[in-house]
């Protein structure tokens, strides 16, 4: 085998493991039973992650857990829609009316959680535009026949007419109430989630997870797609109740955290002896915190340095110049020094870390320590030639000296100093504008007057202001989903 078939071949398992990750079955490498079943369900066409292009992105984005972000949206809230072209397939029994009333209803899916609004035209070129065909039907990914590819839909602001456009299988057997082939107001649904902005969830049983999952006789959205959704666009109710405070100020919105992760699905930051838990951005579990102890009992220490989760899936604390291993809240090993996570003939990464950045699907995470980073190899337990090397030339815009790092299920990248934080844009490589700002106000749902004007890290007052009256929502170059 010559050196492009080892690299092919390397890049074909690296897919393979990225698809068995996104699906949550058992990694191998190798296309087995299991993955073959998977492959084989009927689903959207929509990319799911797989191996980096030449610019270190892929053409589904990168892998996200929940509900992830395309980075275009409508920049407006009323759009139109129009139905081109209606079913010919008719084995479903759907009238053009009972088409007409499915589509309306998948629209309202999402107009019910957030300002947006649809209206449907008849005659000019809509925002829109959803049409059913077979084959080749007008564009460059054609269908594939029955029971595959289901659907196809355009991000907004890409490829120019066919931006937000909706596009059936027509060799389809789409139905409205029933339990066998595809109901159209789920396909439609999911459809229009790509439309606005949203790319595929590998949370089983949300709506834009990529598999058709069946009917559902009662469909409700669920939370993963609302968030994601009003992640872009905001609420129609202001998005459930924020958190209410009785007396004083709450504890956690003027802590600068040691360290802070995206664990399980969740961020959980820490500092001395508690840890605050973040299900969703803005709504903590717990404003004041909870003991670490109660959930990582006594070994773990207090003022851990930093935390990320493996590729493994184990959860990493660091401490002075150890590490601790966690199965979830299970205590697994520690403590061990950070020394032996490289090999003996490898030079060492450095103790008493500021903060900890994985990309577990590339199997690569980045050590940070004052003005320096570290590119650290999972796989081969070594820093990688070059590093480490100054912070602001590997993430430009990120300033030195953090108290901590994780990638968020956004996509974006988001880097901690003191109590203010930076949002790291990955498709174009730098801090976004507007930043830094206050993290109490933006992920722990505080008020201006819950935070000290003048922070002890020199932050000051302006920037509580300007995290009140100025959300930035990401910018990412758009991603074009083919389905």
């Amino acid at each position: 085998m010559g050196p492009s078939e080892i690299r092919e071949s390397d890049r074909m398992k690296k897919a393979i493991t990225q698809f068995q990750t996104f699906y949550g079955i058992r990694v191998t490498g190798e296309i087995d039973a299991e993955t073959l079943e998977q492959m084989d369900k009927p689903r959207c066409g929509v990319p799911d992650p797989t191996i980096p292009n030449e610019d270190g992105n892929s053409l589904g984005g990168r892998l996200n857990k929940r509900y992830a972000i395309a980075g275009e949206k409508w920049e407006k809230q009323n759009l139109t829609y129009r139905i081109k072209t209606y079913p010919k397939n008719r084995k479903g029994l759907l009238t053009n009316d009972d088409v007409d009333e499915i589509i309306a209803r998948a629209f309202r899916v999402w107009s019910d959680v957030t300002p947006l609004q649809f209206v449907r035209i008849e005659s000019k070129k809509a925002d829109i535009e959803l049409s059913f065909g077979s084959g080749y039907h007008g564009d460059l990914y054609p269908f594939d026949g029955p029971r595959g590819l289901l659907a196809h839909a355009y991000l907004p602001g890409t490829f120019g007419d066919l931006a937000g456009d909706v596009h059936f299988d027509d060799d389809e057997v789409f139905t409205q109430k029933s339990t066998t082939d595809f109901n159209l107001f789920q396909v439609a649904a999911h459809e229009i989630g790509h439309s606005l902005g949203l790319k595929h969830s590998n949370v089983d049983k949300s709506l834009m997870y990529p598999a058709y999952q069946g009917y559902q006789a009662s469909f409700t959205l669920p939370d993963d797609d609302r968030i994601g959704i009003q992640y872009l666009y905001g609420s129609s109710g202001g998005g459930g109740p924020r958190p209410t405070y009785t007396s004083g100020k709450p504890e956690g919105c003027n802590q600068a955290f040691t360290a802070v992760g995206y664990l399980r699905t969740e961020i959980f930051a820490f500092k001395n002896d508690r840890y605050w838990r973040i299900p969703s951005q803005g709504f903590p579990t717990n404003i004041n915190g909870v003991k670490n102890k109660a959930l990582w009992g006594s070994v773990l220490p207090d003022d851990v340095d930093a935390v990320y989760e493996r590729p493994d899936a184990s959860l990493i604390f660091f401490k002075g110049e150890n590490y601790y291993i966690y199965d979830a809240n299970n205590y697994i090993g520690g403590p061990l020094s950070i020394s032996s996570l490289t090999r003996p003939d490898e030079p060492s990464l450095p103790n008493n870390i500021d903060a900890v950045l994985t990309y577990y699907e590339f199997r690569t995470t980045y050590f940070f320590k004052g003005d320096l980073v570290w590119q650290y190899d999972e796989e081969r337990k070594a820093i990688a030639p070059g590093f480490p090397t100054i912070i602001g030339d590997r993430f430009k815009g990120v300033p030195n000296h953090l108290t901590a790092a994780y990638r968020y299920n956004d996509g974006n990248v988001y880097f901690l100093k003191g109590k203010v934080y930076y949002r790291y844009n990955e498709r174009v490589r730098t801090v976004e504008k507007g930043f830094p700002r206050l993290y109490g106000i933006d992920f722990l749902g505080c008020r201006a007057q819950d935070l000290v004007s003048e922070d002890n890290d020199g932050t000051s007052a302006a920037v509580s202001i300007s995290s009140v009256l100025f959300l930035t929502v990401s910018s990412l170059v758009s991603v074009l989903f083919v389905i």
